[in-house]
């Protein structure tokens, strides 16, 4: 039991120093196809810190709650993900939080939150089901919705589910905001 806490916790650490670099990788990538030079690739830590430092006025208590929701529910699906519980528990913890995310979005007066978190919603709308689907895929395919026993599952999913992978693309596409689906999460409203 000590040992999966530790990864958990590891797993708490590791995830977003992973996201961070995953991220300036994808910039950096992106950039260099489009022929430019581009951010370094510690440019989201970077953004991270400029961030903290900064005073921002809140609209209203009601988003610095929903804020603290979204990011509990990202640790919490991580710490799950990373103790090997079960895939459904992991995917309704994400997506409570992302529902308060765009509940925080709507809840600010301004015209771009606005879009944005009906964006986010219908984005939403449009990746659940299909995220759904892949799990219980995996489910028919294993027999069981515990992570611990997909990853010890004897032949990789993907030469059994190749079309659940092509729908696992796409949603990601869309969750992670990648274009053309990031416009509800961007800072150019103009886009």
């Amino acid at each position: 039991m000590s040992n999966e806490i530790l990864l958990a916790l590891a797993g708490l650490i590791l995830a977003p120093l992973a996201g961070g670099l995953i991220s300036g990788i994808d910039r950096k990538l992106t950039a260099r196809v489009q022929g430019r030079v581009g951010p370094p690739i510690t440019q989201a830590f970077y953004d991270a810190a400029k961030l903290w430092v900064k005073d921002t006025p809140v609209a209203n208590p009601w988003l610095t709650f929903c804020s603290w929701v979204y990011l509990g529910g990202a640790a919490t699906s991580v710490v799950l993900f990373f103790l090997g519980s079960d895939l459904l528990l992991v995917f309704f913890v994400q997506a409570v939080g992302a529902v308060f995310l765009v509940i925080g979005a709507l809840s600010v007066p301004s015209p771009y939150s606005q879009v944005g978190g009906q964006r986010e919603l219908l984005q939403m709308l449009a990746y659940e089901p299909l995220l759904i689907l892949v799990i219980v895929g995996i489910f028919v395919t294993t027999g069981s919705f515990r992570i611990e026993d997909v990853f010890h599952h004897d032949t990789p999913l993907l030469l059994e589910l190749p079309l659940l992978f092509v729908v696992l693309g796409y949603a990601l596409t869309i969750k992670l905001r990648k274009s053309p689906f990031d416009i509800s999460g961007s800072h150019h409203a103009h886009q």
